[in-house]
């Protein structure tokens, strides 16, 4: 085996591992934020409590994240995904709705939309930053819509100003993707704390991570954290003061909503909260390893007229969940993708392609979406390997590595 292949699934699998002929010097592997002895040393704390699935470690977890985020609550659950369904409930989208979500992001933002079958409605986006457009937003907006879902796209937040005067003149709920980008920060504010509520992925690419999975809910508003604790456990609510635990009963079930929406179950453990903790406690540090990875890269490929590095508004910190590069000369991405692929062994990735592309939305009818910048953004982009465990060697071996291709396509 390879030196550069046992890197790879030392660092938890790349995903080209195995292909044939690619010795990957710099793969993107699936694990955004490294482990050490300290999440060890709390997943073996935590298995030593009286129990394995929610209970003090979660709750802690849940207070420190909101802490950090500057919200007053979070509710901590399976996954991002899950998180973005129980904003859906909470909000009361339904059918007939109409749900304003960006062009390109992960499918998850615009799946609750459609299991609530609501009618899905592509904003386009800004060129520089990947994220939602406010303009295109208001052209978007009708009479039916419900909720603007923005997603802080690569870690870079979403010009949130434009966002919340258009919504807040017609009562329309915000709901922020902030899978991307945990510590990052707009005018001084942490993305989560921004709009109605916001929804994180501790997902085991991310910028930190809970063992793989996770998922975290943050809002404001009392109530609807309620609602969120509800909904992540089928209903349960422990009656809080009783002469004897066992009359009526030691607990009820709930509806989520007060309009009757009933609750589902994505409960999570006690060692998933423990490595959480510690992962909070180090991920500003992995965000700065980020930043400085970005800042050099984007230092080198300023100059060159092919590229157009990633940009930070000046009102952002972003956290470079992804590095999203353009390769500027028509119908070359691809060609500049193989070269560092295969000649390189950098391993490139192209998140995401617009949703509208995909079979689902082709079968519901979604065919000439009108979003212009996304289909250039889409033709244009790549994104270089970017995590805290690259070394110093392989950050100079890729800017080197890019510039040479550059020149080989001429």
């Amino acid at each position: 085996m390879s030196e550069e292949k046992k890197k790879a699934e030392d660092y938890g699998g790349s995903y080209a591992v195995g292909i044939k002929g690619v010795e990957l010097k710099v793969p993107y592997i699936a694990k955004g934020a490294p482990y050490g002895l300290e999440e060890v040393e709390a997943i073996i704390k935590a298995m030593e409590g009286e129990s394995f699935t929610m209970s003090g470690y979660v709750q802690k977890f849940q207070e420190e994240f909101a802490r950090f985020i500057g919200c007053k609550q979070a509710v901590f659950v399976f996954n991002c995904t899950q998180a973005m369904e129980i904003a859906a409930d909470i909000i009361g989208i339904e059918e007939g709705d109409e749900v304003i979500v960006p062009a390109i992001t992960f499918i998850s933002t615009a799946l609750p939309a459609l299991q609530k079958k609501a009618k899905v409605v592509f904003a386009d986006l800004d060129y520089d930053t990947m994220n939602i457009d406010p303009e295109s937003v208001k052209e978007k907006i009708s009479d039916k819509t419900k909720a603007i879902f923005v997603t802080h796209h690569c870690g870079c937040p979403v010009d949130m100003d434009p966002i919340l005067e258009i919504a807040g003149k017609r009562g329309i709920k915000v709901v922020e993707d902030c899978a991307h980008a945990p510590g990052a920060e707009y005018k001084g504010k942490k993305p989560g704390n921004l709009g109605d509520c916001g929804a994180f992925s501790f997902h085991t690419i991310k910028n930190m991570t809970t063992l793989g999975e996770g998922g975290m809910f943050t809002t404001n508003n009392e109530e609807w954290a309620e609602a969120a604790r509800l909904h992540r456990f089928v209903g349960m609510w422990v009656y809080p003061e009783q002469e004897h635990y066992w009359l009526p009963y030691h607990y009820d079930i709930k509806p989520v909503t007060e309009w009757g929406t009933p609750p589902s179950n994505s409960s999570v453990t006690e060692v998933q909260a423990a490595v959480g903790l510690v992962q909070l406690k180090k991920v500003n540090e992995f965000n700065e390893r980020r930043r400085k990875i970005a800042f050099y890269w984007n230092e080198k490929f300023s100059s060159i007229e092919e590229l157009h590095p990633p940009i930070e508004p000046p009102q952002c910190k972003h956290v470079y969940h992804l590095y999203n590069l353009y390769y500027l000369k028509e119908n070359k991405r691809d060609e500049f993708f193989k070269i560092l692929f295969y000649k390189y062994g950098i391993q490139p990735m192209i998140h995401y392609a617009p949703l509208y592309h995909f079979t689902l939305f082709k079968k519901l009818g979604y065919e000439n979406e009108n979003c212009p910048v996304a289909e250039k953004i889409y033709r244009q982009k790549l994104d270089l390997p970017i995590y805290p465990q690259l070394t110093d060697a392989q950050v100079e071996y890729v800017a080197e590595s890019v510039i040479k291709a550059v020149k080989e396509i001429g």
